[in-house]
């Protein structure tokens, strides 16, 4: 009863405090960002321009056998310093493809737009591709180009054809580019921020000497502590639905997603309640919950680059954060979830324990 009378009032003071509306306008702001400014999904496909330097007949044959699997060609009238250039453009999953009808045209092209070009020629002729490159290609993209300028087009062609292609996973479900912000959104504004707000909430009371009031009350530490941190978790499972709800409606699973919020949020403010113990200044204190809350950010970061992963980032707790809520976004994986929720829990309890026994050290509050 005295547990819950004491987070009724850390609840009405936190709603008075200047990082309650903080809180809530960030959250707002990320909620109208997603919705308002960022589209659906990304147009990531790249522009590239050919030109086929055979005779008619021969042309119109290649090009509808290297491009006839994509939609029907559009005629277009492409801008160019050159002046205006006819192209059939070629739309696929992952690229725009204009034709020309001359290589002055595609390279014209080339040198205004900055993308790439290649100019086909009969298979039996060596080379039968002619890439014009802009020098900041990857090493690994020059090194395809060249494999394809030594090889026999009709070869390759045929090796397509015969390539076996197995899905990995039967109807695998992604995330939109808009639902994917969120994992890294949601682990740093509402998990991790969870560091500094609790941090700072025992800070400003060891400033203003509420938290040694502690020693003439029959209040123990531990409910002190527990008070506070369950207000901060609150208020980071309204944050997370303010933002989320919106987003991902029905298709996310909900129950896994607060489980890891609840539970990531009190391991975060766990390491923010015991950070706080050795501080008296709230300047000397938010230095090195930044330098901590950078360190936790990497894998929230790192997973919007695909290319950048690391084994290195899975001992860094915040990672199993950041994929227990892709989880429960992609409403795939509950045990996982489950399973990162528990080991949060664990590590928030022990943490939890040890700023007890730090705190009753320091002679604050009843014995707890």
């Amino acid at each position: 009863m005295k547990l819950l009378t004491s987070i009724r009032r850390e609840l009405t003071l936190l709603s008075r405090s200047v990082y309650f509306y903080s809180e809530i306008a960030v959250a707002v702001i990320c909620l109208l960002v997603l919705l308002v400014l960022m589209p659906e999904n990304f147009d990531s496909r790249a522009t590239e321009y050919a030109f086929i330097d055979m005779p008619q007949d021969q042309a119109a044959v290649m090009e509808s056998a290297l491009f006839g699997g994509a939609e029907a060609p559009a005629e277009v009238t492409l801008g160019s310093r050159g002046g205006e250039i006819p192209a059939r453009l070629y739309t696929t999953d992952l690229k725009y493809v204009y034709v020309v009808n001359d290589r002055d045209s595609l390279i014209a092209l080339c040198e205004d737009t900055g993308c790439v070009g290649a100019v086909l020629r009969d298979p039996g002729d060596a080379p039968a591709f002619e890439y014009f490159l802009q020098g900041n290609e990857t090493e690994r993209y020059r090194e395809y180009t060249a494999l394809l300028l030594s090889a026999n087009l009709e070869d390759i062609l045929d090796a397509a054809e015969k390539q076996d292609v197995r899905a990995l996973e039967e109807k695998p479900r992604a995330l939109t580019d808009r639902q994917s912000v969120l994992p890294l959104m949601l682990s740093v504004n509402c998990v991790l921020m969870g560091i500094l707000v609790a941090a700072a909430f025992i800070v400003e009371d060891k400033k203003t000497k509420v938290i040694k009031a502690l020693r003439v009350v029959p209040s123990p530490i531990g409910i002190y502590l527990a008070a506070k941190m369950a207000a901060v978790v609150l208020m980071a499972l309204v944050t997370t639905l303010i933002i989320a709800a919106p987003v991902m409606l029905g298709d996310a699973n909900y129950l896994a997603l607060c489980l890891t919020v609840i539970c990531g949020s009190f391991f975060t403010i766990s390491i923010g309640v015991l950070l706080a113990s050795f501080f008296d200044d709230i300047g000397k204190a938010f230095s090195s919950v930044y330098v901590l809350l950078i360190i936790m950010m990497i894998p929230g970061i790192l997973g919007m680059i695909p290319a950048a992963g690391a084994s290195w980032v899975r001992f860094i707790p915040s990672y199993y954060v950041v994929q227990s809520i892709k989880e429960s976004l992609l409403n795939r994986d509950a045990a996982y979830a489950l399973l990162c929720c528990c080991g949060f829990a664990a590590g928030g309890l022990i943490l939890a324990f040890i700023s007890v026994k730090r705190y009753q050290a320091a002679g604050i509050g009843a014995g707890g």
